[in-house]
Parts: structure tokens; sequence; C-alpha cells
């Protein structure tokens, strides 16, 4: 059977490790548990509880998308939601959202953000920072 990267088969089961450890059974998914004297209506408590936590061994996390995978959108230029570039612009944004609700209480500081920059002695980190900020008036 061809191996795939990440330690599993074309079936996507994970692989048995070779040796002394190809036997272990502590990597499989665990069931759910019993109580062995549970009052009235324990169980069914302890039931419920289990089913909403991920038991060990079975993963509760999506796969990261990964800069190499295709995209989901198609149809959609890279610089939709941007202030330039195709696609549309930062009005395609909510704008009941933390980060436009932030950015509208930062643009009345552009002005002293503006000055700060102007300094000699201010670094270009920030000076990159003020230019990002006034993209989004």
């Amino acid at each position: 059977m061809a191996q795939a990267a990440g330690g599993f088969n074309n079936s996507g089961q994970p692989l048995s490790p070779p040796g002394a450890m190809s036997q272990r059974t502590d990597m499989q998914a665990q069931g759910a548990m019993q109580l062995p004297d549970a009052a009235y209506g324990e169980q069914q408590d302890f039931q419920a509880i289990q089913a909403g936590a991920a038991m060990a061994g079975m993963p509760n996390t999506p796969m990261p998308v990964r800069l190499s995978d295709p995209t989901m959108n198609p149809d959609e230029p890279v610089t939709a939601g941007a202030p330039v570039g195709d696609g549309p612009g930062l009005d395609a944004l909510p704008t009941d959202s933390p980060f436009s609700q932030d950015m509208q209480m930062i643009a009345k500081y552009i002005p002293q953000f503006e000055a700060m920059a102007a300094d000699e002695n201010t670094p270009e980190t920030f000076r990159l920072f003020v230019r990002w900020v006034r993209s989004f008036r």
C-alpha cells in the first residue's frame, strides 16, 4: 500500500509505527465512557457532556489553509475588499465589524499621526502604518 505524506495511507487511516510500536492501541479513537454507579439522571448528563467534547484521538480542528492550496473563491479578485485594485473596495466590507469600528476610531488621530510621521526621527515602519491607516479613509 502506498504511503501518503503526513503519516496516513491512501484511505486516510493513520499508518502503524514500525517495530515494537506497531500494535499500539492508544492512538485509536476513544469511545464514550459509562459511569459504573451513576445516580438517577447522572448517566444522561455525563453522556451529554461527552457528546459536546472531542474525544482523544479524534481531531476537532480543520486542516489549515496553505498559500499553495487552490482558491476557494476563483471568481473573486485577490484585491477584493482592498482600497486598491480590481473587485469591490472597502465599501464591500461590513461596517459593523470590530475592524471597521476600530478604523473609524483610529481615523480621528490621522492628523496627529501625520505630524509624527513628518519628524525626521520617526521610524519607517510608523510612516508605513500611517499610510496604511490613511488608505481606509
